[in-house]
């Protein structure tokens, strides 16, 4: 639901100058065969050819499951600085964001979809610091953006970047099915569960969301949700038999908004009640305005004035996960 918070400090050690030219995912990339040294410091030497045919076999029958991976890269890479200028100062950061979006195009007879102000908002901000996105769905394959939404917000120049992005439109034709997404082999960072009045039809119970939600929790990384995103974490059950949110405190979208909107009426659940049926500790704060709850990887937005702050607190968090108040500096910094 409908408002906005940009340069982090230099305390973070893995941090990147946006002026350097080295590729801050050249950790992650497998070395080209040119770049492999067989030598072991004879000049012409090359590899066993044995050795070679049987490498060759083993890809045969493992193909690289990450080669479809359909990575949004950093903007300075991908779409030129013009769309998005990094300020002065700025800094890069190597981290990778799960972005989850509603599948629901229609309920209770009217049309919905995700919320794309919330979208270029987040993109936006985690863009501008180095992270890669990739966007996924329950079921995959194309979303729909809610209409009503976007014609609201027709004058927002960062919704205009966004929709004019030739490589975010195409993702948003084939997104990635959440079946599909092993969070131990993509090295996601974080996973963060959109808006948009949809989500509370496909997000609320489905078996792929709350997986998703589970095994990144559990493998230590970000888990995040805004607005009615954050109904997706209200069924989240752990391996230790509790909630996820279980005496955590996290926030959503509030009741008073949904009422003020005129939404409340027909929805089949509304996130604050959803969220304190699970046990959470739900923050509730002004209407349509910033409002952000962050227990330790656990980061969670009320509504779409919050977007730009939970995408920083993620890079924060994830920049320095051992510093449980890093995300808060990292905040009054950027804003």
């Amino acid at each position: 639901m409908d408002a906005g918070a940009s340069a982090p400090g230099d305390q973070q050690a893995n941090m990147v100058d946006l002026d350097a030219e080295a590729d801050p995912w050249a950790a992650h990339e497998p070395a080209e065969a040119e770049d492999l040294d067989f030598g072991m410091g004879m000049e012409d030497a090359t590899p066993d050819k044995a050795v070679e045919e049987e490498e060759e076999e083993v890809a045969e029958k493992e193909p690289d499951p990450m080669a479809d991976i359909p990575w949004d890269v950093a903007p300075d890479k991908q779409v030129g600085e013009q769309q998005h200028a990094a300020k002065e100062g700025a800094v890069k950061f190597c981290g990778k964001v799960l972005l989850v979006l509603t599948n629901t195009k229609e309920a209770a007879g009217k049309p919905t979809g995700f919320d794309p102000l919330q979208c270029a908002r987040v993109y936006q901000a985690l863009t501008h610091h180095g992270f890669s996105v990739m966007w996924a769905s329950p079921e995959g394959g194309l979303v729909t953006a809610d209409a009503s939404v976007a014609a609201g917000a027709a004058e927002d120049e960062c919704l205009a970047s966004w929709n004019a992005d030739a490589g975010v439109a195409e993702a948003l034709k084939s997104t990635v099915k959440l079946e599909d997404v092993d969070p131990s082999y993509c090295i996601l960072d974080a996973v963060l569960f959109l808006g948009g009045r949809g989500a509370l039809y496909d997000f609320v119970s489905h078996d792929e969301v709350r997986r998703i939600a589970r095994e990144m929790w559990e493998q230590s990384k970000v888990v995040a949700a805004l607005d009615r995103g954050s109904v997706a974490l209200a069924g989240v059950i752990l391996e230790d038999g509790n909630a996820l949110v279980e005496g955590k405190e996290v926030t959503g979208a509030s009741n008073d908004e949904e009422d003020a909107v005129g939404d409340s009426a027909g929805l089949p659940v509304t996130v604050e009640e959803a969220l304190e049926e699970a046990g959470a500790g739900y923050k509730k704060g002004l209407d349509f305005e910033p409002n952000v709850a962050v227990t330790g990887r656990l980061i969670t937005g009320q509504n779409t004035a919050s977007a730009k702050v939970v995408a920083d607190a993620i890079v924060g968090v994830v920049s320095n996960p051992d510093d449980a108040n890093v995300w808060a500096q990292f905040v009054a910094v950027s804003a």
